[in-house]
C-alpha cells in the first residue's frame, strides 16, 4: 500500500547536490543516474569505493473517490451529524484511518452512521490528495535498508521520521558493497500502532 510515496520526481537525484553543501563535505559525490531506453530513471549508479550521501525525499499523495470526505489533520472523523449517503467514505489521510457511511436513520433528526474499515484502502484512480507528510512523520521512526540483487539484508539503520532521508554510503560500507545490483528500501514505521508503511521500495542501486 501507499505507492504514491515511492513518487520521486523524474529529474530528482538522490543525494545532496547543492553545491554549498557539497563544498562543505567534499567526499560526497553524485551518484550517476541510470535511465531506461525511454529516458524514464529506473536507478542510480557509482563506482566501487565511492562514499556518498544518498538523498531520498517522501512526500505523501493517495487517490480517493471524486466524492469522498478527506479530513488532513489528526483527530478528525466523521460523527453521527456527518452528512453522507450509504457506502460514502471519508478518509483521514494523517491517522490513516477511512470509514464507509454504512446507515443513515430518519426519525426526528438524521443520523449518520459511520464504520471504521478494517483496513486503510484506497482506489488507484480518483482525486489525488496531497498532504504534507511531516505531519504524518511526526512521532515516527524510518527503516532504511539495503538489499542485494538476492534480496539479502546488507545494511539497515532507524533513521528519526522526516520528509528528507539521507542514507550515508560511508568508507567502512561502501568496502563492504561489492561490483553489482543494490535495492534500498524506506519503510515508515509506528510502533504505538504497530503500523508498517512502505514509503520506497527498492530504489535501484549500481555499485559499478
Amino acid at each position: 500500500m501507499f505507492d504514491n510515496y515511492n513518487n520521486i520526481s523524474g529529474d530528482y537525484v538522490p543525494t545532496n547536490t547543492n553545491k554549498c553543501c557539497r563544498q562543505n563535505i567534499p567526499f560526497i559525490k553524485v551518484p550517476n543516474v541510470d535511465y531506461d531506453a525511454n529516458g524514464n530513471v529506473i536507478g542510480y549508479f557509482w563506482y566501487y569505493g565511492d562514499t556518498m550521501n544518498i538523498r531520498v525525499e517522501l512526500y505523501g499523495s493517495i487517490n480517493v473517490p471524486e466524492d469522498s470526505i478527506v479530513y488532513t489533520s489528526t483527530g478528525q472523523r466523521p460523527d453521527s451529524s456527518t452528512v453522507g449517503y450509504v457506502n460514502q467514505k471519508a478518509y483521514n489521510v494523517i491517522d490513516l484511518i477511512s470509514w464507509t457511511c454504512t446507515a443513515i436513520v430518519e426519525s426526528e433528526t438524521v443520523e449518520y452512521t459511520w464504520t471504521i474499515d478494517s483496513e486503510f484502502v484506497y482506489p488507484t484512480t480518483g482525486k489525488g490528495v496531497y498532504f504534507t507528510i511531516d505531519n504524518y512523520l511526526r512521532g515516527r521512526t524510518v527503516r532504511a535498508t539495503l538489499y542485494n540483487y538476492k534480496h539479502e539484508q546488507v545494511d539497515s539503520r532507524i533513521l528519526e521520521g522526516s520528509s528528507i532521508v539521507d542514507y550515508r554510503i560511508d568508507a567502512e560500507l561502501s568496502a563492504k558493497l561489492i561490483r553489482g545490483t543494490y535495492y534500498l528500501t524506506i519503510v515508515i514505521c509506528d510502533q504505538n500502532r504497530d503500523s508498517y508503511i512502505t514509503a520506497a521500495d527498492d530504489i535501484m542501486l549500481t555499485v559499478k
